[in-house]
């Protein structure tokens, strides 16, 4: 990638996607599953680098406890951030 090539696959050749979910996909099932959990046990919540406006994403700065400390690393405020600054 930083040579500007596309990465394929060394066994069949085709192009290769990174472990991520682009913009309009689905998030896989494992989303659904560990996310209630995942909120309930988080003890920092970090977000980076993102618009916060696409749910079920977008909700989940929300989602964590009123205690657990939330630290935005973002080029402008988003979301709940916004209206808290």
């Amino acid at each position: 990638i930083l040579d500007s090539k596309i990465p394929h696959c060394d066994k069949c050749g085709s192009v290769t996607k990174p472990d991520i979910v682009f913009f309009g996909e689905e998030l896989p099932m494992k989303f659904q599953y560990l996310i209630e959990d995942d909120v309930e046990m988080c003890d920092l919540l970090i977000v980076l680098g993102t618009s916060l406006l696409v749910m079920p994403v977008a909700g989940i700065p929300s989602w964590v406890g009123k205690k657990c400390p939330r630290l935005l690393i973002n080029r402008e405020l988003v979301g709940d951030f916004a209206t808290e600054a």
